[in-house]
């Protein structure tokens, strides 16, 4: 038993150091790719009024996430959208200082189950019905950017096509899990879930998160449509979805670092200089920091909630 617990040790302080190396590595590469002068220019050129639009997305996000687990959770049991909105934002402070986006579903997975009393299992079926919306909702994105833009993600194309089509047998075997015996032990397991494989709460939870995907993912190529127009906008556009789903990989604090240098990689096959991409990433991460910072405060009262709950 020591000997796990020392091999289990090991290999979390290892996942630490590379959650902070591939950052530093990813941004310090970076660095030696672009361009510093012109960078700083770019930096100059972005206008008040693009900052401004993405601080008020950067703020209203929340609000968006908070609405679209409320709708959601009703399916299964009454969750304010204030409480919804706070379990956001702990969501999304989790995913800031933990190395992946799973970390701070966690923190709103248990923030869930306190304020709404139900278990968290219910929890847990919310969530992933959100991560599995939000991932078909980001390769529809992309492969209707695809049909927008020339380029040269011929294969991504295909791909996207693949997962999507994956993706909706995903959904019909939600659908034919729903004559699961309740009474059975896989059935109790996916009470939940049935619960939301109906056609009408699978189209509610896909729309909500394909406004969401769009509302969140608008924030690069508003920073782009600042730096190059819209052409280069669009082209953001078509590589932003895969770069939210590359930077969800545990590997990196936030996705910090490997948000940046995914934006960089893919921005030079659809032809956007690696400086404009850059920002764009940076754009996207801040925003995102910004959207999390109030989770400092709210951890605090889910901390203060748990030991309550304990004490009695």
């Amino acid at each position: 038993m020591l000997l796990i617990h020392f091999v289990c040790h090991q290999q979390m302080d290892g996942k630490r150091v590379l959650s902070f190396v591939v950052p530093l590595v990813s941004l310090f590469v970076i660095t030696l790719i672009i361009d510093g002068e012109q960078f700083v220019d770019l930096i100059l050129e972005i206008s008040p009024l693009a900052l401004a639009l993405i601080v008020l997305i950067s703020i209203i996000r929340p609000f968006a996430g908070g609405l679209r687990a409320s709708i959601t959770f009703n399916d299964l049991g009454k969750l304010s959208i204030i409480d919804a909105t706070k379990g956001y934002v702990l969501s999304m402070y989790g995913s800031i200082f933990l190395p992946s986006a799973i970390g701070g579903d966690l923190l709103r997975i248990e923030h869930m189950s306190r304020v709404s009393g139900e278990s968290r299992n219910v929890s847990l079926t919310v969530a992933g019905a959100e991560r599995g919306a939000g991932l078909l909702s980001l390769i529809a994105i992309t492969i209707v950017f695809s049909l927008l833009v020339e380029n040269q993600l011929a294969d991504f194309r295909e791909m996207s096509l693949l997962l999507f089509s994956l993706s909706s047998i995903g959904v019909m075997i939600l659908l034919i899990s729903r004559k699961t015996k309740p009474e059975s032990f896989i059935g109790k397991m996916l009470v939940p879930l049935a619960k939301l494989s109906n056609p009408f709460s699978i189209m509610k939870v896909f729309s909500l998160s394909l406004f969401f995907q769009l509302f969140t993912l608008s924030v690069p190529i508003v920073a782009a449509y600042a730096l190059g127009g819209l052409e280069i906008a669009l082209a953001i556009g078509l590589v932003t979805p895969l770069v939210a789903i590359i930077s969800t990989i545990p590997i990196s604090i936030g996705g910090l670092g490997l948000r940046e240098a995914s934006f960089v990689g893919m921005g030079a096959i659809v032809g956007v200089t690696s400086e404009i991409a850059f920002l764009c990433g940076i754009s996207l991460s801040s925003s995102l920091v910004l959207s999390g910072i109030p989770g400092v405060f709210f951890q605090h009262e889910l901390i203060t909630r748990s030991g309550k709950s304990e004490s009695e």
